[in-house]
């Protein structure tokens, strides 16, 4: 739905809500109840037209990238727990999009079949763990040492390595998801079928190692925050 049409279906449901309200209850009380109901209603629809906004505007985003179509997929099936991830953080973020064969690896894993089957709180987590507390380009991983970088993940149960004080007065208080470690492999550069750019290891809790493609793509309100590929 784009947001113009969800403008019209807000405008279409605080008509029918009105007339509903003034049906049901004498003129006293009609004033009062239908502008909280219409109110209540338009603002539902509204927080529809901008989760799809903010996930049209990723799925845009890699519009070009054929090996991130599952992902799309995502996007396209629950644009709300997207917008609800990063309700938080705002637009500063970069987001680690996995590839078709990573997410057809984690569906395997997880004894799923299809992104579809996906509940909610599954694509929370998800959603959560790949996205980074920072907008962040390939240069920002160049430093000798490595960066430690949080993510949104906060639970508990999948939390093994949170941010202490010294992460959290570089990347802001709410900063405090687990955290990952970033370390750039030499000067080696990836580039195959539509992915190309630096490569990246990431390490998080229980020595879960990905690589990290750093294409440095922009997206989001004035192209603010990125996003990175993994595999």
């Amino acid at each position: 739905m784009s947001h113009a049409a969800a403008l019209r279906l807000c405008i279409l449901f605080s008509a029918l809500v009105f007339t509903s309200v003034r049906l049901s209850f004498p003129s006293s009380q009609l004033r009062m109840r239908s502008s909280f109901s219409i109110k209540a209603v338009g603002f539902a629809l509204l927080s529809l037209a901008n989760a799809q906004d903010v996930s049209e505007n990723l799925a845009g985003a890699i519009a070009d990238y054929d090996s991130l179509s599952l992902f799309r997929s995502l996007l396209g099936a629950a644009p709300q727990v997207l917008v609800e991830t990063l309700s938080s953080q705002g637009s500063n973020v970069t987001i680690l999009i996995p590839t078709n064969n990573a997410i057809k690896s984690y569906l395997k894993d997880s004894g799923i079949s299809d992104v579809t089957e996906l509940n909610q709180t599954m694509l929370q987590v998800f959603f959560s763990y790949h996205t980074m507390a920072a907008s962040l380009s390939s240069t920002d991983f160049d430093v000798s040492r490595g960066l430690s970088v949080p993510t949104l993940l906060k639970s508990e149960e999948f939390n093994n390595r949170t941010a202490g004080p010294q992460i959290q007065s570089q990347f802001g208080n709410n900063a405090d998801g687990q955290v990952v470690f970033a370390s750039r492999v030499g000067k080696g550069k990836r580039a195959n079928g539509d992915i190309s750019g630096a490569i990246v290891n990431l390490r998080a809790g229980e020595e879960q190692n990905i690589k990290m493609t750093a294409v440095d793509g922009s997206w989001g309100e004035k192209n603010a925050s990125r996003f990175q590929i993994v595999d």
